[in-house]
């Protein structure tokens, strides 16, 4: 099967990417063939088992002029090929499939305005990109030749419907799928060598948060909460373009000594097998990669109501708190330095993303492409 994906471009340390790479292995994997549409990729120098056709290079000052650009490029793209579908992650527009990957937009800004100030929030309802990206998502998710959404998660789903107009019936919850042979709990060694490669004492207790964009994640909340609660140690794995502000919040709360800033890293594994637990409180997240690495690698979460990983943790894997109670988010943490608790709770997390393979999540997406295929009222 002939299937096209869309996306930019790749960022190594960017979620919704990661996904693209993953999906389109995994397509290959089961016996589809996928083509990638895009402005750039990865450059590993390895040669790709899937093909990828590249658009012109974006025009335009502003965002809205590029992201206008791209989407015209794709559609010049997908006019001039033979596919039997075709499948964007981004908010394009007239397509058969779209992958909700981001979320809703508008829940996000909702999120965002809970946590700025009211000047803020006016110009970012004024900003003529979130403006671009609104009325996109409106006639995408509206359009009369969408044939599926892809969500990955049922809180995603939930949010759809309550906000556009649309038949739940094309609504489809498959969740990311993780590498669950390279995401693995460290064996002993594995861990004691990861925590001394790191600088880490042999028994304190310590937590990683893993993600970029560090206001969407919470970060400047798990400080606050982080100040509230003595004897354990942050790594914060991942970068921002205001990485110095939270650099200062951590001294002025008084936490040098108690967070690392590590910066991105290609390979976050090393700061997974580390770590006693893993917080993440975001205000907005459909289903985060980080966390199902986490929990593959026998973390226990720490997350919040707003974060679609959250729907696939049981009691004894997860703890639910929300970003903006940091007492509460303290006395989580605080449950981590019990060794005990920390061992169930990573035990019952590997368990509950066991299922989530590659090959699984490829096999779904092969199965509701061949599906929509296969109805009669299909036509190119």
């Amino acid at each position: 099967m002939k299937v096209a994906l869309v996306r930019t471009k790749f960022n190594y340390f960017g979620g919704a990417e990661k996904f693209v790479d993953r999906a389109l292995d995994a397509l290959v994997m089961v016996g589809a063939q996928p083509s990638l549409i895009c402005q750039s990729w990865k450059s590993s120098g390895e040669v790709q088992p899937f093909p990828i056709i590249k658009t012109p290079k974006p025009q335009g000052i502003t965002r809205t002029a590029r992201a206008q650009h791209f989407a015209n490029s794709v559609h010049a793209v997908v006019n001039n090929n033979e596919f039997e579908l075709v499948q964007t992650h981004e908010r394009i527009p007239g397509f058969d499939v779209f992958r909700a990957g981001d979320g809703v937009h508008r829940v996000w800004m909702a999120q965002r305005a809970k946590d700025i100030g009211w000047l803020r929030k006016w110009l970012m309802d004024l900003d003529p990109f979130h403006r671009y990206q609104l009325a996109q998502e409106k006639l995408l998710y509206e359009s009369e030749t969408l044939r599926a959404v892809i969500c990955n998660s049922q809180m995603v789903k939930r949010e759809i419907l309550s906000n556009f107009r649309i038949d739940e019936k094309k609504i489809h919850v498959v969740y990311n799928g993780i590498d669950t042979g390279k995401f693995r709990p460290p064996t002993t060694d594995e861990r004691a060598q990861a925590r001394t490669a790191l600088g880490l004492d042999g028994n304190e207790p310590v937590l990683v948060f893993l993600g970029a964009g560090f206001e969407r994640k919470g970060v400047h909340h798990l400080l606050h909460a982080l100040a509230l609660c003595p004897h354990v140690r942050v790594m914060i794995v991942g970068g921002d373009k205001h990485i110095k502000r939270y650099q200062k919040l951590a001294k002025n709360l008084g936490l040098d000594d108690r967070v690392i800033f590590a910066g991105p890293q290609k390979d976050p594994l090393p700061y997974l097998w580390a770590a006693d637990g893993m917080v993440f409180p975001t205000l907005y997240d459909p289903c985060p990669n980080a966390v199902l690495e986490g929990m593959a690698c026998g973390l226990g979460i720490i997350t919040s109501p707003y974060c679609g990983a959250m729907e696939l943790l049981d009691e004894s894997a997860g703890i639910c708190v929300s970003p903006w109670e940091h007492q509460s988010m303290a006395d989580a943490m605080q449950r981590f330095r019990q060794p005990d608790f920390a061992l169930k709770a990573g035990q019952a997390a590997r368990s509950c993303v066991e299922p989530f393979t590659l090959k699984n999540m490829g096999q779904n997406l092969l199965e509701l492409y061949k599906n929509l295929v296969a109805k009669p009222s299909y036509s190119k």
